[in-house]
Order: structure tokens, then C-alpha cells, then sequence
């Protein structure tokens, strides 16, 4: 057999292993590739339940118990919501609170195996990003219709690189990152940047290798230009973070701090003129999409207001953003039905302060173990998931209830001291 073949088989110590690597590798190009690995990872968990059982210690308790208090809050809503059947609609999407919770209570997963799924996890960002790129140069360079190889997948009608309109933008927000929605996808290239950069420190605390560099600056270059407005407030994040992060804690050998902090500010530079979304902020008239988000905010917080202690209940957010659209004037955004794109509000309205405090709560609790572990990677998923949060409401979807408790899970055993080891 190739000695390629046998280091592939054997880098992995067990199926559970493989399986954790193949998930987080496929978790990238969206739900159709790791739907498949998934159900196998969380089968294989459950199955470790019954098989060898495991008594979580209060430590893990106190980590998962938000998520868990969540659903069973979100459950008692629908005792006085209306539509009770879209309130059991959404709490079926949310189910996976409750699996992620007990398939990860109940076992243990050595910080090595999370070092093993976080290195595919980052092969799997770039690979699908490259993929991607490809295919929109490939479109947005296409001068005739019918040359679209992807045609079943993509606008027929042939635009440049050149092409003044956003609309025609094969680099921008769907358009582009078409395996995940743009804000689960800069999520995850927020995290797989952080990632990289613990993996430039090597065991005397410098930088090892300007290749590493180069796959982050292609990540960082790949979410400015191509995500939308609140990927680019997530990137930012994540690069302040990172940057802070580095020159505080460590010894720089190969760049001085001075450059770092310029190519800081180079950075938003770029974002600033890169980005096609960020760019429209500059012309007179409100764009349509930030003046969309604005009324939506407005109508969210009306109900709020009506309803800020105990919510409408999980049944009835829809059809009170329905309601309250029309009565502001908003024909349109009722007609499409819009949520409230905002995960805070969605929560609130849904389940009044309780909700929302409990939400806030399973961010909180991943602080503290960040500041008890001293493991900043924990930090940086506790930002970027509350900035995601501020734009999307990821929890509403089946991809963003998964995204997020994944990450939540996987990070309790995560530890920083296994990534930076070099990658055998």
C-alpha cells in the first residue's frame, strides 16, 4: 500500500476521531456534504451513552446547562403561543440544542482530537473557499450565457468583473458563498484565521513559519472582499482579537509590532475599499438592504416593547412581525416575511427577558471558561458568535443551530497547548 494511503489510515486513533475530522472538514461546504458525517458523529456518541456511560462533572454542567435551559424555556412558550404549530416547527429546528447538549455531557473527547478536527476543519475552509473562487472567476469572466458550466446553480446572465452594479457582483455575500449562508461561512473563516494564527507560534513563542502568513492572509483577503456587511464586522473582530491577542502574549521575530499594527489599519483600508457592500455607504441614499435592517430593527423593537417580559411566545413571532410590518408600513418586508435578522431580538421576542438573559447566559459561560482556561480561542467564538448574532438569526435555521453548538461543544475540550504542538 502507498506510505500515503497508510499515514492517512492511521493518523486517526478510532472511528469517533474520523468521524469528528470528516465533519468538521465537510462543515464548510454546507449541510448536503456533512449530513452524512454528522448523523454518524452524533450515532456514534449516543451509542458511547449507552455503551459507556459518563458522568459529566458539574464543571460541564455549568457549561452546557444554558443551552439545555434554552429549549426547555423556549418549550414553555408555546404553552401561550397561538400558532402552536410553527412554535413545534421551530422548536424541531432547535432540537439539536438538546443532542449537541447530551452527546457531548456524556462523553469525553480528548483535546488531540479536537487539535486533529480543527487541522481538516481549516483544510476544509480553504479547499471550499478555492472552490469558490474558482467558480466565480470563471462566471464573472464569462462573456456568453451559455458558456456557464454551474448554469443549473447560477445566474444566466453574464456580468464582469468590471460590472458597476452590485447586483452583478459574482464576489459578493449568496452570490459567492453559496455552499453556507455568508454569515455562518464568515463565522467559520473567523475561527479558522484564529486558528491559524495559534498555529504561528512555535514552542519558543515565535512566529514558525511565513507560510502561515500566507493561508491567513488569503482567508482574511477571501472574507473582506467576499462576504457581506456583517462578515466584514466579523472579520474585523477577528483580526483586532487575533493582533491584540499576538502582541500582547507574544515575542514577534519575524515582523515587528509597529507592522503589525500597520498592516492593522492596511487592513481596514482594504475593507473599506474592497468591499462592494461597505462602498455603498458611501453614496447619498441609504442602501436598500441597511434601510431594510433599520425598519426591521424598528418593528422588532415596537414589539418588544408590548411584549418584553415574557414574549409572544415561539408560535406567534411571525405572525406579530407580520402584523407589526403592516402597521408601520412596511408592506414590503411583510409581504416576504422577513424575521427580525437579528438572533437578540428573535430570542426576546420570542421569549421575553428569560430568553434572552439565558441566551446571553451560553455566551457568558464560554467567557468564563475562556478567562478559567485561559484559552482565547474560546473568547474569540464567544465575540464572533454574539456578533453573528447581532445580524443573523442563526438559531432559527437548522445550519445555525448546528454551526453554533458544534463549535459550542467542541471547544469545551479544546486546548490551545495541542495546537500548538507541531502537526505530526
Amino acid at each position: 500500500m502507498d506510505k500515503t494511503a497508510i499515514k492517512i489510515i492511521t493518523y486517526f486513533s478510532g472511528i469517533e476521531e474520523f468521524l469528528i475530522g470528516l465533519l468538521l472538514f465537510t462543515i464548510p461546504f454546507g449541510w448536503t456534504l456533512s449530513i452524512v458525517p454528522l448523523i454518524l458523529f452524533m450515532t456514534t456518541l449516543l451509542v458511547n451513552i449507552i455503551t459507556k456511560p459518563n458522568r459529566p462533572s458539574k464543571e460541564k454542567l455549568f457549561y452546557f446547562l444554558p443551552l439545555l435551559a434554552i429549549f426547555v424555556w423556549e418549550t414553555i412558550t408555546l404553552l401561550y403561543s397561538s400558532d402552536v404549530k410553527n412554535g413545534i416547527a421551530t422548536l424541531t429546528t432547535q432540537l439539536a440544542l438538546i443532542v449537541s447538549v447530551t452527546v457531548f455531557l456524556f462523553n469525553n473527547i480528548s483535546p488531540r482530537t479536537i487539535k486533529k478536527g480543527f487541522y481538516l476543519f481549516l483544510l476544509g475552509c480553504i479547499t471550499s473557499t478555492a472552490i469558490m473562487f474558482g467558480i466565480a472567476i470563471f462566471n464573472s469572466s464569462s462573456i456568453v450565457c451559455d458558456a456557464f458550466i454551474f448554469k443549473p446553480f447560477f445566474e444566466t446572465s453574464a456580468h464582469t468583473l468590471l460590472d458597476t452594479d452590485t447586483n452583478g457582483y459574482y464576489f459578493l455575500g449568496s452570490k459567492f458563498s453559496f455552499f453556507v449562508h455568508p454569515a455562518y461561512a464568515a463565522l467559520m473563516l473567523g475561527m479558522a484565521i484564529f486558528i491559524i494564527l495559534i498555529n504561528l507560534k512555535s514552542d519558543s513563542n515565535t512566529f514558525a513559519s511565513n507560510n502561515f502568513w500566507i493561508v491567513c492572509l488569503c482567508l482574511l483577503g477571501i472574507t473582506i472582499i467576499l462576504f457581506s456587511l456583517n462578515g466584514t464586522l466579523i472579520l474585523s473582530a477577528a483580526i483586532v482579537l487575533s493582533m491584540l491577542g499576538i502582541l500582547s502574549t507574544q515575542k514577534v521575530l519575524y515582523i515587528e509590532k509597529s507592522r503589525v499594527l500597520y498592516t492593522i489599519l492596511l487592513v481596514f483600508v482594504a475593507l473599506i475599499i474592497a468591499n462592494p457592500q461597505t462602498r455603498l455607504l458611501a453614496e447619498v441614499k441609504t442602501p436598500e438592504s441597511i434601510t431594510k435592517r433599520i425598519h426591521i430593527t424598528q418593528s422588532s423593537l415596537e414589539i418588544i416593547k408590548n411584549h418584553w417580559l415574557g414574549g409572544v411566545g415561539i408560535g406567534d413571532d411571525k405572525t406579530e412581525l407580520i402584523d407589526t410590518y403592516n402597521k408601520l408600513g412596511h408592506q414590503e418586508l411583510a409581504a416576504r416575511k422577513f424575521n427580525s435578522h437579528n438572533q437578540f431580538l428573535t430570542t426576546w421576542i420570542q421569549s421575553g427577558i428569560i430568553g434572552i438573559l439565558l441566551l446571553i447566559w451560553s455566551l457568558v459561560t464560554i467567557v468564563i471558561r475562556s478567562h478559567k482556561k485561559k484559552e482565547i480561542l474560546l473568547l474569540v467564538f464567544a465575540i464572533l458568535t454574539g456578533v453573528s448574532f447581532m445580524f443573523e438569526s442563526m438559531l432559527l435555521r437548522y445550519w445555525g443551530v448546528i454551526t453554533f453548538t458544534l463549535f459550542y461543544g467542541m471547544l469545551y475540550f479544546y486546548s490551545e497547548k495541542e495546537l500548538v504542538d507541531k502537526f505530526e
